[in-house]
């Protein structure tokens, strides 16, 4: 706190970014009470000028925020909230204050393509918590989403011959590893370390899988359109590379045309695969539907919600 420079009103300005999109949502004021208690409890406290009390983002709305960090500029004159934002920021209703242009233009713009990220993370929160009245949560205690998603599928359908798994989000703990600056090093059966420090852990199960599904007569494969140079060299280092064909396919910005190749280079080598033979496991809806509209019927999983824990692709298998 001492680092903070508070003016002569006893505020400071507060700059708040959503943390997954890096987006400003607003600018407001705070005191040091204001500050410690958001520090204290997580949730975004501020001064109201016009008020001249304490307030809490969302109090009455319910839009809250949640404090991820709290940073301070190299003055000291000001301070970042670096907050998971529930619902809009703005009071009128703008996911953000700063919708208009300098001349008064209203800039809104229509929904985003990640508008599915901002559903699968509340679904994912839902998930987590399983708060009492919430729809979805009423669903997640109805039993296994892997039993429903296995309905879908006739019992006479084609098994599964090929697991696709999301490069960064579905084996690692780390969100992403095609970041990591080689050359990297194993710390542990489990763990990687590259030459900044950084270390990527393989998700709980995950060898397992990979031991199940190759017994199986399993292929797996990895699919992202980043680098594939820290993804074999993880592989390598952890010794998975045999469980694998093809652990990364070439470079395309759009991962439903990734696995595309990939079926097509399979076939090339003799082994021509139908859309409904593969499963693919990701942690982001608009992926799989991505990949859906572009292959035909894959399977898919959403991991997070239908993939709690790698072991359950076993279980969907069986």
């Amino acid at each position: 706190m001492d680092a903070v420079r508070f003016g002569p009103d006893g505020v400071v300005t507060v700059v708040v970014q959503d943390a997954r999109t890096g987006e400003v949502l607003m600018v407001a004021s705070a005191d040091r009470e204001a500050l410690e208690r958001t520090a204290r409890t997580g949730q975004a406290w501020y001064w109201s000028r016009s008020r001249g009390r304490l307030w809490r983002k969302g109090e009455t709305s319910g839009h809250i925020q949640r404090v991820r960090e709290i940073r301070v500029d190299c003055d000291g004159d000001a301070v970042l909230f670096v907050v998971d934002q529930t619902g809009p920021a703005c009071h009128t209703g703008r996911r953000t204050c700063f919708h208009r242009a300098l001349g008064g233009e209203d800039l809104t713009a229509p929904a985003r393509p990640d508008v599915l990220d901002e559903v699968f993370a509340v679904v994912r929160e839902r998930a987590a918590s399983l708060p009492e009245g919430s729809y979805t949560a009423a669903l997640l205690r109805g039993g296994c989403p892997w039993t429903t998603c296995g309905r879908s599928w006739p019992a006479d359908a084609m098994p599964v011959r090929l697991v696709i798994f999301d490069c960064d989000r579905t084996l690692w703990d780390h969100p992403n590893v095609t970041a990591l600056r080689l050359p990297v090093r194993r710390v542990d059966d489990l763990t990687v370390e590259d030459a900044d420090g950084v270390r990527v852990r393989l998700r709980p199960g995950a060898r397992e899988v990979l031991e199940g599904l190759r017994a199986r007569g399993i292929l797996v494969s990895v699919a992202s359109w980043n680098r594939p140079e820290p993804v074999q060299a993880i592989f390598e280092a952890l010794e998975l590379s045999h469980y694998f064909t093809r652990p990364k396919v070439e470079h395309h910005p759009y991962k439903e045309q990734t696995i595309g190749r990939l079926l097509d280079e399979l076939a090339a080598d003799g082994l021509a695969l139908r859309p409904e033979e593969v499963l693919f496991v990701d942690d982001r809806m608009m992926h799989l539907d991505r990949v859906r509209r572009a292959l035909g019927p894959v399977r898919t999983a959403l991991a997070g919600v239908e993939v709690t824990d790698l072991r359950d692709v076993l279980g969907y298998l069986d």
